[in-house]
């Protein structure tokens, strides 16, 4: 007999291959491990350690996966390929035919399909190509944070679509796994659309034989099948369809390629007209066969199940020990007797096997129905590419030395294009902005209704609708990232820092995305699987500086940085994220302690986007921004400038009258026009001061005035709280100059006029003062209601008991947030104003 010795994954060098012994560790590390293809006898692959050593990628079923290296030291591992591999994947376990799912309600010919898929599996592309919608997608786990519906029709039948979040599998380790397999049984779709990666069959298909076990109908997308077909591969996609019960059709979803054949092919499923299609059952060997068999009986005899679950599925559950889905599902009055005879046949059967966890078990034997169904049906080409186009891109994005600073070159171009390349479309619209009002303002007579018009609404929708060639910019980065695949490097090459700022690797994507909009990146936090990163991730996410703050940071760089806008806009977001990075350390240490999950991620291929997809993100985009240009940012700019015009001081007015009439006499004609000036710009200002808005700005002064702020500088800032934008339209209101002087001149010019005492309203120091306090200080309402729905969001797929309690205290996140941020920025606003001054 021979001996063969035994290391661990962390230990494997760079570029060698071992065999998979067994998985250590507990809980959620070994069950998500597992799930993902880390089972005895598999081959797995050191790539390359992460620019600071640690994580490390490797690759295992055709995919590649990063993990830290104290994840990896759980693994045990030989380098003897050739080792024997006993494992129970080795068990002889085949399907039976399990009869006929029942029925559906062909009359009404309408359909409803539930789309499920592992991440980057191109589910959403192709659900979008198939609805014509246009949901967020991208080349990295996570994308789709929540289910997204869709109805058309389609040779006299209406789809309903929905779209359900990537996940490998649906047992109970992550939120998202239990949200699709709660919405499966919940929604009771007529067909489940399976989309699976051509390109890594043996890893997809265990989520299919998952759903084969729920019992569910289905129809697998082929999907990515040209890269399937480009690589030298076969596969005999209809006897695999047979051998599962589950027709299936190649797909490429990028392109629309199949879909027309995949909608005939579900509506030949729904019709009940499909030979392939039964009800199949994977049998899982002798003795688990028989565990079930009691299980079932059972459960028949003395409990209520919901329709939509089986007595099998819930013997699989028990097996699994997934005790909470059983305890919620099970209707009976001896509700914990019979659990706990489950129990006994449960512990029974571990002995009887001299099985430690059967859920790993389970898993090895699906792995093994796997292998079995694809070597009959799969020839692959002996040798796997080291040198692909993915791997070359990588040797250098991902490098030990250049990696990290590649990636900070990679953001500070972003903002140097989001400035310079947005200058010019930014002038043009500008200068319409400018032709518009200047048009109203010739054909209207003096008056409210032309005031209203010109320096309400068209100075202050004009005022934040210049910036959207920046804001277009910007995502047209953050997209490329996304859907390149770029996003999941990002999130490899920084994985050391976030864990030793107490976050998980993961938590890096939602962090990128708030440069996009915090509320959708607020939201991707559900794919962090640990609730204290998840909080920890959501309570710093606003600190990244949005898309709407970028107007603000170029309104102020523009006006006062013109040589170095794209280094000061730059270093804003700088700050915004070493301020997250002391922060997330702070609630660490005192709010959330626990120890944080194991980071466990799938680096996907590079792909290259197409335009239609890239153009298709740039107008959804674009258009939620115009979409606030006509709502919130109009209707904000009418209030601000009603309380600026109201009430109307007619003494002030004669008072103005006479000290021109005065000057007229005093002075020369060549002195006459400064004087005037002066004058107008002086009442002016005395105007504001006794409206509305100018009480309001008056009192809030004193809470302002250490950070070298004015009353017009607070009240943007208050404006603020509803949309970031508005703290642009309200300065474009507030600092507006008269008629002659407001010609040709932009804002940036106004802002950098004197006040009526002849003194400048904005200095340098107050000006990095006011950009750090818009950078910190209060999120939007949006962001503010996104925090209180994904703070009790991790305990949405739960009992509803649970669920109710924990969402009464879900607002006190969010009100937490929009205090401690506000206070936070005013004392970081006056460190910049006062050290600004004792530096300079």
């Amino acid at each position: 007999m021979s001996t063969t010795t035994t290391q661990f994954l962390s230990d494997l060098p760079t570029g060698s291959e071992a065999l998979i012994l067994s998985v250590g560790g507990s809980g959620a590390f070994r069950k998500r491990i597992i799930e993902m293809g880390f089972v005895r006898g598999k081959v797995v692959r050191s790539i390359k350690n992460a620019p600071l050593n640690d994580p490390i990628e490797y690759r295992i079923l055709d995919y590649h996966v990063s993990l830290r290296r104290e994840e990896a030291a759980l693994i045990e591992i030989t380098t003897d390929l050739d080792a024997d591999k006993p494992s129970a994947a080795n068990a002889n376990i085949t399907t039976q035919d399990d009869g006929s799912f029942r029925p559906t309600n062909q009359a009404s010919r309408r359909i409803k399909i539930a789309i499920v898929g592992n991440p980057n599996s191109g589910k959403t592309t192709l659900y979008n190509h198939l609805g014509g919608t246009n949901e967020h997608t991208g080349n990295y786990s996570g994308v789709t944070v929540g289910a997204s519906e869709n109805r058309f029709t389609f040779k006299g039948y209406t789809f309903e679509l929905i779209d359900l979040p990537g996940t490998y599998s649906v047992s109970a380790y992550s939120p998202e796994e239990t949200f699709v397999r709660n919405s499966l049984l919940d929604i009771d779709p007529d067909v489940v659309l399976n989309v699976l990666d051509t390109n890594n069959l043996a890893r997809n298909l265990y989520l299919t034989t998952q759903l084969i076990d729920m019992g569910q109908r289905m129809v697998a997308a082929l999907n990515m099948y040209d890269e399937f077909e480009k690589s030298g591969d076969t596969l005999d996609y209809v006897h695999l369809g047979r051998m599962l019960g589950v027709p299936m059709v190649p797909t490429v979803g990028s392109k629309g390629r199949g879909t027309e054949a995949l909608l005939d092919k579900i509506i030949s499923v729904y019709e009940g007209e499909d030979q392939f299609v039964r009800r199949v059952r994977i049998g899982y060997g002798e003795a688990i066969e028989e565990a079930m068999g009691q299980m079932c009986a059972l459960i028949d005899s003395h409990c209520e199940l919901p329709c939509t679950i089986s007595h099998r599925y819930m013997s699989i559950k028990v097996l699994e020990n997934d005790m909470d889905f059983v305890w919620d599902s099970l209707s009976s009055d001896h509700q914990p007797e019979v659990v706990a005879q489950l129990t006994a046949v449960r512990d029974r059967l571990k002995s009887k096997l001299q099985c430690a966890d059967l859920e790993t078990f389970l898993t090895d034997l699906r792995y093994g129905f796997i292998d079995g169904a694809l070597s009959e049906t799969c020839k692959t080409q002996q040798s796997k590419s080291e040198n692909s186009l993915s791997q070359r891109i990588d040797k250098v994005l991902t490098h030990r030395t250049l990696g990290i600073p590649i990636f900070v070159l990679f953001i500070w171009i972003m903002f140097e294009c989001t400035f310079t390349l947005g200058q010019y479309p930014m002038d043009w619209i500008e200068m319409g902005v400018g032709w518009i009002a200047d048009f109203v303002s010739g054909i209207l007579p003096d008056g409210p209704v032309r005031d209203l018009l010109v320096d309400g609404i068209i100075q202050g929708v004009g005022g934040v609708i210049v910036f959207l060639p920046n804001i277009l910019i910007l995502f047209l980065f953050i997209s490329f990232m996304e859907n390149t695949g770029y996003m999941a490097r990002a999130a490899f090459i920084m994985d050391k820092l976030m864990h030793k700022m107490g976050l998980h690797g993961k938590s890096f994507i939602p962090l990128i995305m708030g440069f996009g909009c915090n509320v959708p990146a607020i939201m991707a936090t559900r794919t962090i699987e640990d609730r204290n990163n998840r909080m920890l991730t959501m309570l710093i996410n606003p600190f990244m500086s949005c898309s709407a703050r970028l107007p603000v940071f170029i309104l102020f760089c523009g006006a006062f940085f013109p040589q170095n806008a794209g280094t000061v806009l730059f270093t804003m977001y700088v700050v915004g994220v070493v301020v997250a990075i002391v922060m997330c350390r702070i609630f660490k240490q005192f709010l959330f302690k626990s120890q944080e999950l194991p980071f466990v991620m799938e680096l996907p291929p590079y792909r290259m986007p197409t335009v239609r997809s890239t153009l298709l993100s740039m107008w959804e985009r674009a258009s939620q921004y115009l979409s606030k240009m006509g709502s919130i940012i109009m209707v904000a700019s009418i209030i601000v400038w009603f309380l600026g015009y109201y009430p109307k001081d007619e003494a002030l007015g004669e008072e103005r009258d006479r000290a021109i009439a005065a000057a007229e006499i005093s002075l020369h004609a060549d002195e006459l026009a400064a004087a005037t000036d002066s004058i107008e710009r002086h009442f002016a200002g005395l105007e504001q001061e006794r409206s509305f808005i100018g009480q309001i700005g008056k009192a809030i002064e004193p809470v302002i005035a250490p950070l070298g702020f004015d009353w017009k500088m607070g009240v943007s800032l208050v404006s603020g709280v509803a949309a970031k934008e508005i703290v642009v339209s309200t300065l474009a209101v507030l600092y507006r100059t008269d008629e002659e002087e407001a010609e040709g001149q932009s804002l940036m010019n106004s802002l950098r006029h004197e006040n009526r005492d002849g003194q400048p309203v904005f200095d340098t120091p107050n000006v990095l003062a006011f950009m750090v306090f818009t950078l910190i200080y209060f999120p939007c309402l949006a962001t503010l209601a996104a925090i209180k729905n994904e703070a009790g969001h991790w305990n949405d797929f739960s009992t509803s008991k649970r669920r109710r309690r924990f969402h009464k205290g879900s607002w006190r996140w969010a009100l937490f947030v929009g205090a401690y941020t506000t206070v936070l920025a005013w004392i970081l606003a006056w460190l910049t104003y006062n050290l600004f001054d004792y530096i300079f």
